[in-house]
């Protein structure tokens, strides 16, 4: 058996550092972001940065809320679908989440994603 000179301590220790740095620079791009957003409230880019950033710290409600503005102002903008349908999908409302995909292939028939996704369920 190798003995690779690591604990189990270590590596916990090692891949908490990881996640502190990756939370720290989310925390320091979601004040970057408000700050833009305080300025230009339906700022595009900003608001599906934040639409990002509330997913993937598992705020799916307000991230779907942030989502549905910025569709409101850009309805054509399949990257923001995707990112909605995913919030749905991760909060088990299946149906709101297939009405997403529908969308996004009736605007573009061509997105492969869409149709994977849909077929999942």
């Amino acid at each position: 058996m190798k003995n690779n000179n690591f604990n189990r301590e270590e590596i916990i220790k090692f891949y908490k550092s990881i996640i502190d740095k990756v939370q720290g620079n989310i925390d320091d791009l979601n004040k970057q972001i408000e700050g833009i957003l305080k300025v230009y409230p339906d700022h595009h880019i900003a608001n599906i940065l934040k639409g990002i950033i509330l997913t993937i710290t598992g705020n799916n409600e307000e991230a779907l809320a942030v989502l549905e503005k910025t569709l409101s102002n850009y309805p054509e903008d399949i990257l923001v679908r995707f990112i909605k349908a995913h919030n749905y999908q991760i909060l088990n409302e299946i149906y709101d989440s297939l009405k997403e995909y529908n969308e996004i292939i009736k605007r573009n028939p061509h997105a492969i994603l869409a149709w994977l996704k849909k077929e999942i369920f």
